[in-house]
């Protein structure tokens, strides 16, 4: 049975991302640390900025753009609006 072109780069990007998916934890590339309440993206702490907001470091314009570049950080925001006010 031959496979199509489209089934094949199909198969190649699941092992791709299979592979990635794998290796992320280990290489240190991507994770969520749930102890320190924020994402890691390669070693580096990927945070909202919502504290130095807060602590009056940063301005409204920072702030808002960090929630705009941050992919769910809208959602999050939202849903969890009494763990802002804490810190």
């Amino acid at each position: 049975m031959t496979r199509t072109r489209l089934q094949q780069r199909r198969a190649w990007l699941q092992v791709g991302f299979f592979v990635l998916f794998v290796l992320a934890p280990p290489l240190d590339l991507f994770r969520i640390d749930l102890t320190l309440g924020h994402a890691i993206l390669l070693g580096q702490d990927w945070t909202l900025g919502i504290d130095d907001f807060l602590a009056g470091q940063s301005g409204i314009g920072d702030t808002t753009l960090n929630l705009g570049l941050h992919p769910g950080a809208a959602w999050r925001a939202a849903t969890q609006p009494a763990a802002v006010g804490r810190g």
